[in-house]
């Protein structure tokens, strides 16, 4: 799959190749751009992509908000890396990566790219109730 796609091909080269690149501050952009072209995010990225990733991984609940608020202080990192050439710390690149393997990983479970349109749906809609209350 990762050979027909580029987008998922560019992923999984970060992923190998991140031990390769010197400087954390450019694997750490590597790895959040690698996560900003496989769900297509253009515009308002930091929440975009917090979001996405965060609903494509997890269930709605406690898990996902954890989620979603440690890709926004990631992603506060990528951007003080691109905009102001900070050094990245190791363990925050690590889990960048992590996240970035765990999509990947997902892509391949799935045998699909995420689809925004779905995760929107996740992202937004009430999920039906599992158990019906008295009638």
């Amino acid at each position: 799959m990762a050979g027909s796609n580029a987008l998922l091909r560019g992923a999984v080269e970060v992923i190998s190749g991140i031990q390769y690149i010197k400087h954390r501050g450019l694997a750490n952009i590597s790895v959040w751009a690698a996560l900003e072209s496989i769900f297509g995010i253009d515009s308002e990225v930091k929440y975009k992509v917090s979001a996405y990733v965060a609903s494509y991984l997890e269930d709605a609940g406690e898990r996902r908000l954890e989620l979603y608020q440690k890709c926004q202080n990631l992603y506060k990192l990528r951007c003080a890396a691109a905009h102001r050439g900070s050094e990245t710390h190791p363990d925050s690149l690590l889990s960048s990566v992590v996240l970035l393997n765990r999509v990947v990983h997902r892509i391949f479970e799935t045998g699909a790219m995420p689809d925004s349109k779905e995760i929107e749906k996740r992202l937004f809609s009430a999920s039906p109730p599992t158990e019906k209350g008295p009638v």
